[in-house]
């Protein structure tokens, strides 16, 4: 994998040399304490309430088997995204998926990638991955003090951004280690 702090030859890797010519105002350390109003360590109850309170009509609520979190589920929240997932572990939020709509298609993702820039700084790991089918999947990563954030730009113009708690991340890396040494 290739840094892209300022790496033209990595996919979006030019926005950087853009943004410091435009004289865009890229935040170097911002805080990221969550996803928009959502907050990391809200309950379910809190973030279903925004959700309420926003409009959003359609939510859904599950609980994968096998797996220790709770998922709520809101589906077409606005025009710019079909899918919204939050993920409660312990009862606080701590990963946060978006899946942004076809209002993006059209966006290319260095224009894309400025935005996100905008609100999470500059992305300390840009790359490209080829999927089983030969499309070229971009990605750009993001870590904050307090949150991992990954944007992945698909074939077809669509995009996703995936935000994590990075202490939650930690706990249960931690948990998922100690069970692995019971089992040994």
């Amino acid at each position: 994998r290739i840094s892209a702090r300022r790496d033209t030859t990595v996919p979006g890797g030019e926005v950087m040399a853009y943004a410091d010519v435009l004289g865009e105002n890229i935040p170097l350390e911002p805080q990221v304490n969550g996803y928009h109003w959502a907050v990391w360590g809200m309950n379910l109850e809190q973030v279903l309430s925004g959700l309420k309170q926003e409009g959003v009509q359609e939510i859904q609520t599950y609980s994968p088997e096998g797996k220790n979190f709770t998922c709520l589920v809101a589906l077409n929240p606005d025009n710019l995204r079909y899918k919204v997932e939050y993920r409660f572990y312990a009862n606080e939020l701590f990963h946060v998926e978006i899946f942004y709509s076809d209002f993006y298609r059209t966006t290319a993702f260095n224009a894309f990638l400025l935005d996100r820039m905008r609100e999470y700084g500059r992305p300390y790991e840009q790359y490209a991955t080829v999927d089983e089918l030969g499309n070229v999947i971009l990605h750009a990563k993001w870590d904050t003090e307090q949150t991992l954030v990954e944007l992945v730009a698909h074939p077809n113009g669509r995009y996703s951004l995936f935000l994590d708690r990075q202490l939650t991340i930690i706990q249960l890396e931690e948990q998922r280690k100690a069970q692995e040494r019971l089992q040994y």
